[in-house]
């Protein structure tokens, strides 16, 4: 269950670690291509910023260095979340059904599956117009949906005619956000292609 934020949580606490990993990788690999480099000298730490060191290291790089460096982005990234107006990534679960359904089969079902004191449920379409990028993810064809299977099973209870359903997951992105950066975040962070 990853609704509620649980410390002890063996699944969550993996996923933390590979989000921590795969972010580690990001701000690598993005350093590596700015012209924005650290070096270490006796005298503290020079930044150069325009690609061309300054002057050369002469010693490695230690505990004090990391700070500069820990300090100089944490400025940096705190002036671009300023300029960018860091704007929310919004996550939705989602169920597809299929069958003659009319609105009082799905306001029975619906009621079902959304918690009233936790959720909001809606059976309409996505407004995509005035948001950003938006991905819909669901299972391979094949694999086991069992949240599926259960929702078939609780509209035969309530005797709602589904003859079939799917789950899945829709992650709408900041407006502006380009379509490289949605690449990457999809194929490191939110899919799995296996």
């Amino acid at each position: 269950n990853l609704t509620e934020f649980d410390m002890t949580n063996p699944f969550q606490a993996m996923l933390r670690d590979q989000m921590r990993l795969t972010m580690d990788k990001m701000v690598a690999d993005a350093l590596k291509l700015t012209p924005y480099k650290y070096i270490p000298v006796s005298t503290g730490g020079v930044f150069d910023t325009d690609g061309t060191p300054s002057t050369a290291a002469d010693i490695n790089i230690g505990v004090s260095g990391m700070r500069d460096i820990h300090d100089e982005l944490r400025g940096v990234l705190d002036t671009y979340g300023r300029e960018q107006a860091w704007a929310p990534v919004h996550v939705a679960d989602l169920v597809f059904v299929d069958g003659a359904l009319d609105d009082g089969h799905l306001a029975r079902l619906g009621a079902v599956l959304a918690d009233p004191l936790l959720q909001t449920g809606t059976w309409a379409r996505p407004d995509a117009s005035s948001n950003g990028p938006a991905v819909e993810i669901t299972l391979h064809p094949g694999v086991t949906d069992t949240a599926a299977a259960a929702v078939v099973r609780a509209a035969t209870q309530l005797g709602v005619p589904v003859d079939g359903a799917a789950t899945g997951r829709r992650i709408e992105l900041p407006p502006g956000m380009d379509a490289a950066t949605v690449d990457v975040l999809l194929r490191r962070l939110v899919a799995n292609p296996v």
